[in-house]
């Protein structure tokens, strides 16, 4: 039997429980694997900071800032840093250089100091230098994936729990706009994959536009058999098409043919012509980066600009116009915005 422990506010719910959710966040198929035991986890054990190594290789640089905003050691929010053990009998750090530089500086021990490890490879005799940082940067790259997507979003969720105001500012807007991202919003509403660019969006756009972009990209899917347009709506795109609203919206000031032919492009080319299909992934290929929105809007006019069924003058000056407007001046960077008293939780450059 499930159990659930209710209270007057509290959301504490079984693992199991909001395990029969997720058919709500697009995760109805999946191959279970095989059955585990305590054994076949990473058991962990501890080693002074002296025995610990690090391989710029495939390390990030240690952020100074970083160790400084901490400012102590606190041992209850260390996690186990995850070493590998190469066949010369050195551990060397894949995940964790943060915490064993924070226990090297704020803690006495002049090395001795031990600090939790789980040693997830251990190399085989005979394991050539390269071919351990081979594996060992495969194994790097494939934890942080997995993490640093997630990251932005558990800080969000945190924050929200912790009744942080921009959180909660955030997730109302989110509820206005009838999206989530993972749960957080309207659950009943649009899955959108790619928090930062959604919260780029709204910062930049507007909430009305960036929802007008949504509903835009939801009917788009209404509208087409083609498996590629199928849900979560990403993000990206999302962002691309508030782009061409604004756009739309700002440079002709009157209702004209061109404005209306742009309007009906939008609305009838997205997915493709009868001689080519268009998918997310083509509008939103090689565009990222801070003028993601600006690239998706400028493969929007050359399509719109090629089309000979488009009844109406093309575009030109009116998006080079467009591009020095003042809502491209501001900066919409979020890595500083919000509040960051939850990071010593979830440091966003990860602790590798």
């Amino acid at each position: 039997m499930l159990k659930s422990f209710k209270g007057t506010s509290s959301k504490v719910v079984s693992i199991l429980n909001l395990i029969l959710t997720f058919n709500k966040v697009n995760l109805t198929k999946i191959v279970k694997g095989r059955k585990t035991t305590k054994h076949d986890f990473t058991p962990v054990e501890y080693y002074p900071i002296k025995q610990l190594f690090t391989d710029r290789k495939y390390q990030r640089l240690i952020s100074q800032s970083f160790i400084n905003k901490q400012g102590n050691f606190n041992p209850l929010l260390a996690r186990p840093l995850v070493v590998a053990k190469r066949p010369n009998g050195q551990l060397v750090i894949i995940d964790g250089q943060h915490t064993a530089s924070l226990a090297a500086i704020y803690l006495e021990g002049d090395g001795e100091q031990v600090v939790p490890c789980q040693v997830a490879i251990r190399h085989k005799l005979g394991t050539s230098t390269e071919d351990c940082i081979k594996i060992e940067s495969k194994f790097f790259d494939d934890l942080n994936y997995l993490r640093n997507n997630a990251n932005a979003v558990a800080r969000l969720r945190a924050a929200i729990a912790a009744g942080t105001k921009w959180a909660t500012d955030l997730e109302s807007t989110f509820n206005n706009m009838n999206v989530h991202v993972e749960g957080i919003g309207d659950p009943d509403g649009h899955e959108v994959y790619g928090y930062t660019k959604l919260r780029t969006c709204v910062s930049k756009y507007g909430q009305p536009t960036t929802k007008a972009a949504v509903e835009h990209y939801a009917r788009t899917i209404s509208k087409t058999k083609q498996k590629e347009w199928k849900k979560p709506l990403q993000a990206g795109l999302i962002l691309g098409l508030a782009a061409a609203i604004n756009f739309k919206e700002t440079s002709w000031k009157t209702e004209c043919d061109g404005k209306r032919e742009f309007t009906r492009f939008l609305e009838t080319y997205l997915t493709g012509t009868k001689r080519e299909k268009f998918s997310p992934k083509y509008w939103t290929e090689k565009t990222s980066g801070v003028v993601m929105d600006v690239l998706i809007l400028e493969k929007f006019i050359n399509l719109f600009n090629q089309l000979e069924s488009i009844k109406s003058d093309k575009i030109g000056d009116r998006f080079t116009k467009w591009k020095e407007t003042e809502i491209h001046k501001l900066d919409y960077d979020l890595s500083s915005s919000g509040d960051n008293t939850l990071d010593v939780f979830f440091d966003e450059d990860s602790d590798g």
